[in-house]
């Protein structure tokens, strides 16, 4: 990932060989096409940044490779780690699958719908809902509806 020389990294979503992308919301690194897939989902779900042309602050390099090398795909990629999903018929896309529709619906369950990120159980009465935090006196509009907070790198 460093632009110092050659290492065996490969595609988060497809693991084709030698991704020159990163996506910094997500730590993890993509190959070309599945950059194209990334900027469609919109900068709110994926940034994406190029390895070797674009400008990166040390820091932020540093925290990318830090993700990417210690698993952060594990975290999107929870349940197909499963072998029992593998029966199911659920698979991760490959180099070789097209990137309309294969590769594309596959970025978009894993990051939007986040249909792969391990789900803990959740009981009516742990925390404080949103519908709760619209009842508050002046509670913005939005928090009547439900939301994702991922935070800007």
């Amino acid at each position: 990932m460093s632009r110092k020389g050659p290492r065996a990294e490969v595609c988060a979503d497809c693991s084709a060989p030698d991704p020159g992308w990163a996506s910094i919301s997500r730590g993890v690194l993509v190959c070309d096409e599945c950059c194209s897939v990334h900027r469609s989902l919109g900068r709110h779900i994926s940034i994406v940044k190029h390895l070797r042309h674009s400008a990166w602050p040390p820091t932020l390099l540093q925290m990318v490779h830090t993700l990417a090398s210690n698993g952060a795909n594990s975290i999107w990629e929870h349940s197909l780690l499963d072998p029992a999903q593998v029966q199911s018929g659920r698979r991760k896309a490959n180099p070789q699958d097209k990137v309309h529709p294969i590769k594309s619906e596959f970025i978009r369950a894993k990051y939007q719908m986040l249909a792969f990120v391990h789900k803990l159980p959740c009981r009516d009465d742990d925390g404080v809902t949103a519908k709760d935090l619209s009842k508050v006196r002046g509670a913005p509009q939005w928090m009547d509806r439900p939301f994702l907070f991922f935070p800007d790198p």
